[in-house]
């Protein structure tokens, strides 16, 4: 991970990253796929979480998992 890559983000900026929806974002917290926690009244979402679900999408895709990513 790049020292720039923020650990945690914001849920528009995690649906922005997603491609998807509120709606859909908000139902995939709720079903267990991404985590996140609470800063006062406001929500982050981890880039972890992030990453660890595409990762599972594209395993359940292709039946095998991604290559590793390379770090700088």
């Amino acid at each position: 991970m790049r020292i720039d890559t923020p650990l945690a983000v914001r849920p528009s900026q995690a649906a922005q990253m997603l491609g998807v929806g509120m709606t859909k974002l908000y139902e995939m917290l709720g079903e267990g796929d991404l985590e996140s926690f609470h800063i006062g009244r406001s929500r982050r979402i981890t880039t972890a979480s992030i990453s660890g679900y595409i990762e599972r999408q594209l395993t359940a895709a292709t039946g095998k998992p991604p290559p590793p990513s390379k770090t700088e």
